[in-house]
């Protein structure tokens, strides 16, 4: 379990084994994989962010003696900073009572800093989870209303509708090394993606029509992110409190399906096709340039 730096095992003949545990044993922070030799009654377990590997004996009655570790040297030059490796941790971390109170982490529903596609019901109405990887810097405000000038505050604000305490400022730094982890995070590439000399034009055709003054994206979408304002485009869906919406980032928005604050729509195209001269002006597009301005919207 990597937000409990455990490894658990379970009872298999129980009708629920998730609920029936066995034994556990304690490994360093981020467990990541786990190989069993049965001849040999061991299990070897991978905790990526110690770099530590774990011999346990599983034939052993002493869980807490069972445990012989192997850390692994560290690169001279690491990728995070050590605010970052400790943001890191408590990013994935289940069992803190300030992040929530039902042992949910961060990453429950932002695995890699992404997002879990889905919709939740919040007390303001549904809400589609956020992408954060690559999306902080220069998104303010934050939450799909806007209503956070602040990281620091939508994350507290976060922590304690999900019945956490929240990470108030002076608790250890942990707020600042928790943001500097996210803010690290880096959008998936597209640099590897394979594109045709016919998807290339495509794809140019799509972003003249981004940029033009018919259908106005980059008016609200300003170089492919935000403006930082809210806007009442007529979408309050069943359950919602308010009218007037943050507009969103599409860095990676190719990656972040559904779409709209509701997840009502399941791709692209069905945003483009379904908008009214509310929100840009789409509409009159042909499906050759939808098609273009969609696959455009996938480079980003």
């Amino acid at each position: 379990c990597m937000g409990t730096n455990a490894v658990v095992e379970m009872d298999p003949r129980g009708t629920d084994p998730a609920r029936l545990e066995r034994r556990r044993w304690s490994v360093a922070a981020g467990p990541t994989g786990v190989a069993v030799d049965d001849s040999d009654g061991r299990a070897v377990v991978w905790s990526q962010f110690d770099r530590q590997l774990a011999v346990i004996d599983l034939l052993s009655k002493d869980s807490k003696h069972a445990v012989e570790t192997l850390s692994a040297p560290r690169a001279q030059k690491a990728k995070l900073t050590a605010a970052e490796q400790k943001g890191r941790k408590l990013f994935h971390q289940t069992d803190d009572q300030r992040i929530s109170r039902d042992g949910r982490a961060c990453a429950s529903c932002h695995p890699d800093g992404r997002e879990d596609a889905l919709t939740w019901s919040t007390p303001v109405g549904p809400r589609q989870t956020i992408m954060l990887a690559g999306r902080l810097a220069g998104t303010g405000p934050f939450s799909w209303l806007g209503a956070h000038e602040s990281i620091e505050v939508h994350l507290n604000t976060t922590f304690q509708r999900l019945g956490g305490s929240g990470l108030a400022q002076g608790q250890g730094e942990d707020l600042q090394h928790l943001i500097a982890y996210i803010k690290k995070m880096d959008a998936p590439s597209h640099a590897d993606a394979l594109v045709d000399s016919r998807q290339a034009e495509l794809v140019k055709h799509g972003e003249a029509i981004f940029y033009s003054a018919d259908t106005k994206c980059a008016d609200c979408h300003v170089g492919g992110a935000t403006d930082a304002k809210t806007y009442d485009l007529g979408t309050r869906a069943v359950g919602d409190r308010d009218d007037r919406f943050d507009t969103p980032s599409l860095k990676f928005v190719a990656g972040t399906a559904p779409y709209f604050h509701d997840g009502r729509y399941a791709s692209l195209l069905d945003v483009l096709m379904a908008t009214d001269s509310k929100m840009g002006h789409s509409m009159h597009l042909s499906r050759r340039d939808a098609l273009a301005l969609e696959a455009y919207l996938e480079t980003l």
